[in-house]
């Protein structure tokens, strides 16, 4: 993938990285941003197949970027990381609500599901390539935990 490749020529470059991974990430988060500013005017946007596929798409996105890039994607993640926990718990929470009421829609919970693994998975992918976790550990953690207590 293209921004795998990319990223990996920004890890080799000494000085700003930071500056080059949101360069790099620079498009995505534009459609990321758009997909947030429709899902506070109307949050039933988020349950649209077309935009969780958009969203799922943007996420292994920054999966790719994070492995290729490795603690120098914290400057991208810092900025994602409310955003995506909030994604995260309304899909958890949706599902609940269709299992429990028994009108699970298969087509759009294994979708849903898809989307909280792969926000797991991103995170995890940057986790096994960070150094240094006093500032991951103040400031991610807490909500991690949470987090995954739900998905158990």
């Amino acid at each position: 993938m293209v921004y795998e490749g990319i990223g990996y020529m920004v890890s080799t470059e000494q000085i700003r990285q930071h500056d080059f991974v949101l360069s790099l990430l620079s498009y995505s988060h534009k459609d990321w941003e758009a997909t947030l500013q429709r899902a506070t005017q109307d949050p039933s946007v988020l349950m649209s197949p077309d935009c969780i596929r958009s969203i799922d798409h943007i996420i292994k996105i920054n999966q790719r970027v994070a492995q290729s890039t490795g603690r120098s994607y914290i400057a991208y993640l810092s900025q994602i990381f409310s955003p995506l926990i909030q994604v995260y718990k309304h899909y958890s929470s949706w599902i609940s609500q269709a299992q429990q009421s028994g009108g699970a829609s298969e087509h759009l919970v294994r979708p849903m599901k898809t989307v909280r693994r792969d926000i797991l998975k991103l995170i995890q992918t940057y986790i096994e390539k960070e150094t240094d976790f006093d500032y991951f550990n103040q400031n991610f953690l807490p909500t991690l935990q949470a987090m995954v207590e739900d998905y158990q």
